[in-house]
């Protein structure tokens, strides 16, 4: 009783000791308990999320994405690899292409397949029959049903070690179909497009931004040959058909779908990553150039670990968000963002900064747009050479040319009206308002931006 007394009293008695108690609670255990609390939330909201995605049948790591080995009589990456010559296991000892080996990359792609210009040198270089035998090899791989490169290093970073070369194998290819159309057989000219667009569906199946950039390039290459064949030589019936079917199985939407969901399941991994880095790598060091991206150094100790998950949980919702919104062709705008409130005292300190580098995913719906645009335009103009071939001239208007087919036109989406479509002398002009939704006339893309220019597919008859 006497020893209660005494305690009571001194908490009574002593001042300092009350403010201190009452400072620790303030200071110390009320933060602390927010801190737990606001961890907590985040941590559920997380798990909520991605409980959500594997609900839906999503994956939520690039290792869920990795795909099954197929027989190697069917996957064409055995036969890529032959020729682009890449070292799953260590880049740097990987080889030049075989196409680089030649000595001829500048003058086969910076100069004849860009202008046409060193014809002679070029032809003589193509009809090597190295080279020759490269392209063979390439075409006997784009006929495969499956392409599934090692992955070495981890799913998602493979696609940066053979894409840009499988890019470049298609510049080669490009430029061999822009020597049998100078030499007046679009027929064999065809053949090889079909190979690039062949190779461009080979590439989107790694299931990234960056493999779905690279189909989109290949897919590009491919038209841009194609418009100038479709110019400057008439070819068969048949090989037209053959090309207009190859465009139609080209399923860019499908690219795109699953470049997304792979991009996601990327990011989620990088935040594993970034919280627990695997013995001997840094990938904060390895991946970022930023300075202020070193904040992200904090995920790795338990005291900030709130922030982590605040700030995976708002990754999670901004992609779910452009899911939902690129589900719509053409994929609807991204709202504004809220202007910040501008920091007290002029402190600046952004802690959440793995949601915006991660972000980079959001550029892909409109690239996906534009792409399915020029492969409607390429769809719309090969049917027109089909008429042509038909009935020896190009039709007036685009209804005539709809009532002989027995597949509907596509629109132009980005108008929501049909291409615009004129006959020029024997030619002829067919284009879309593209990514800006205006009528430019027909304005090739001539700046970075997409805006004062159309997606323009022109055949000029000499």
């Amino acid at each position: 009783m006497r020893e209660q007394v005494e305690g009571t009293s001194l908490w009574r008695r002593s001042g300092a000791l009350r403010w201190t108690v009452r400072l620790l609670l303030i200071f110390v255990v009320a933060p602390a308990t927010l801190w737990v609390t606001l961890d907590t939330i985040n941590r559920r909201k997380v798990e909520r999320k991605l409980q959500a995605l594997r609900d839906a049948g999503q994956p939520v790591t690039m290792a869920e994405l990795a795909p099954a080995p197929v027989p190697d009589d069917q996957n064409a990456a055995i036969l890529y690899q032959q020729v682009i010559r890449v070292d799953f296991k260590d880049q740097h000892q990987s080889k030049d292409s075989l196409l680089e080996a030649t000595g001829h990359n500048k003058l086969i792609v910076s100069e004849f397949g860009k202008d046409g210009s060193n014809a002679a040198q070029a032809r003589a270089v193509l009809s090597d029959p190295a080279v020759i035998s490269i392209f063979e090899t390439l075409e006997e791989a784009s006929l495969r049903p499956e392409c599934v490169f090692p992955p070495r290093g981890g799913y998602r970073w493979v696609a940066s070690l053979h894409l840009p070369r499988l890019r470049l194998a298609a510049l080669w290819v490009s430029a061999k179909a822009r020597l049998c159309t100078t030499e007046g057989d679009a027929d064999e000219a065809l053949r090889w497009i079909g190979v690039i667009f062949r190779m461009a569906d080979h590439a989107s199946q790694g299931a990234t931004y960056n493999a779905q950039l690279n189909a989109n390039a290949l897919q590009a290459s491919g038209l841009d040959q194609l418009e100038r064949t479709l110019s400057e030589a008439t070819p068969s019936a048949e090989a037209t058909q053959n090309v207009l079917d190859r465009l139609e199985r080209l399923d860019v939407m499908k690219w795109s779908d699953q470049a997304l969901r792979g991009e996601r399941a990327g990011g989620i991994d990088s935040y594993a990553l970034f919280r627990h880095p695997s013995s001997g790598d840094d990938p904060v060091a390895k991946f970022v150039r930023d300075p202020k991206m070193s904040l992200l150094y904090w995920y790795r100790f338990g005291i900030f670990r709130p922030l982590y998950h605040a700030d995976l949980s708002k990754y999670l919702t901004r992609m779910e968000e452009l899911v939902r919104r690129s589900a719509q062709v053409p994929v609807v705008p991204e709202p504004p963002s809220t202007p910040r409130r501008r920091p007290p005292f002029g402190l600046k300190l952004d802690l959440m900064q793995a949601v915006d580098l991660l972000y980079t995913s959001r550029y892909l719906p409109r690239r996906r747009d534009i792409a399915i645009m020029e492969n409607d335009l390429g769809r719309v103009a090969v049917a027109l050479t089909l008429y042509k071939i038909e009935h020896g001239e190009y039709p007036a208007t685009l209804g005539e040319l709809q009532a002989t087919l027995e597949w509907e036109l596509p629109q132009d989406f980005f108008a929501g009206a049909p291409m615009t479509y004129q006959r020029r002398g024997e030619g002829f002009l067919i284009y879309s308002f593209g990514p800006d939704r205006d009528d430019d006339g027909g304005a090739r893309q001539h700046v970075q931006s997409w805006t004062n220019c159309d997606l323009v597919w022109e055949t000029k008859v000499p």
